[in-house]
């Protein structure tokens, strides 16, 4: 039985999550409705802000599709209440302090109709402080859960404004877990990517992301823990007896990270000693590289 037709005209659904950044605000707005695309919904959640964002909202009020302005528990619980509201075929979110580029609707629609649940295209990144920019290319992930990122260390993955994604796939990623405060887009990929869509990756700038100082992703918010308990939390619904390999390949995981901080001060003692410990650190190249290096180090064989 062939798959139902698609609508020539897919609504996109665009959830704005907003606290103090009026002095972007309108850059997002105007980025969604100045893309010249036919169906478009618009949610606007606000946490209560205290500076320019309530008169900004009053002045595109009539242009929005939903607009909540009350205290919330942070970004995720944002993206939370957004989500509830989302009624389009196609959903993204877009931080207050970003810009979709023109013409990435229309685009995103197109794909969309052939049959793909997960578009992705170029983050054009602009490091406002720093006077520079920088292309983030969209890599194709196969990932089927937490477990296969945690078998990767971690890493690498996708940039979260300029993925569009089918919103019956979205569904099922929702309600985030609104105690991360930074890993909440790896956790929402992650279900995705559990459920297997068909991607598409275009080399196409969807996104303009703008480093100004005081974004949450280069805060001091400590992603990496965050990490560790999304996997944590999986791990724990999984049947009890694959629970233990979980847990070596998590703390596998850890012991690398943590060697990833601070390289310089690894010992090839230290390494193969944690191996006779734990040896799924030995299924890891990063584990073989590492070694390398410590082996390799001027002064490694001194004591």
């Amino acid at each position: 039985m062939s798959a139902p037709l698609r609508p020539q005209r897919p609504t996109i659904s665009i959830v704005i999550p907003s606290y103090n950044y009026g002095r972007f605000l309108e850059r997002a707005l105007t980025s969604v409705l100045d893309q010249g695309y036919p169906s478009i919904q618009l949610i606007v959640v606000d946490g209560a802000s205290s500076d320019t964002t309530a008169s900004i909202l009053e002045r595109y009020r009539h242009k929005l599709d939903v607009c909540i302005s009350e205290p919330d528990a942070g970004q995720t619980d944002a993206l939370n209440k957004g989500f509830r509201h989302v009624s389009g075929d196609i959903f993204c979110w877009l931080n207050a302090d970003d810009a979709f580029s023109p013409g990435a609707f229309a685009e995103v629609a197109r794909l969309w109709r052939q049959g793909n649940d997960l578009i992705a295209g170029v983050c054009h990144n602009h490091h406002e402080l720093e006077g520079r920019q920088e292309l983030v290319p969209s890599r194709r992930y196969t990932y089927a859960g937490y477990f296969d990122f945690v078998a990767a260390s971690f890493r690498g993955f996708l940039p979260q404004p300029a993925v569009f994604v089918s919103t019956a796939l979205a569904a099922r990623a929702f309600p985030l877990d609104t105690d991360l405060r930074r890993a909440m887009d790896y956790q929402y990929f992650l279900r995705l990517l559990r459920q297997r869509p068909r991607q598409v990756i275009r080399d196409r700038v969807f996104v303009d992301f703008y480093y100004h100082g005081a974004n949450l992703t280069g805060s001091d918010v400590p992603l990496y823990p965050e990490l560790v308990r999304v996997c944590e939390r999986d791990i724990a619904m999984l049947p009890a007896p694959q629970r233990p390999r979980w847990r070596r390949q998590l703390a596998a995981t850890v012991r690398l990270q943590q060697w990833l901080d601070q390289p310089q001060t690894i010992r090839a003692a230290a390494l193969i000693a944690s191996a006779r410990q734990l040896p799924t650190l030995l299924r890891r190249r990063l584990w073989w590289r590492l070694l390398l290096a410590a082996l390799l180090r001027p002064g490694a064989g001194r004591r």
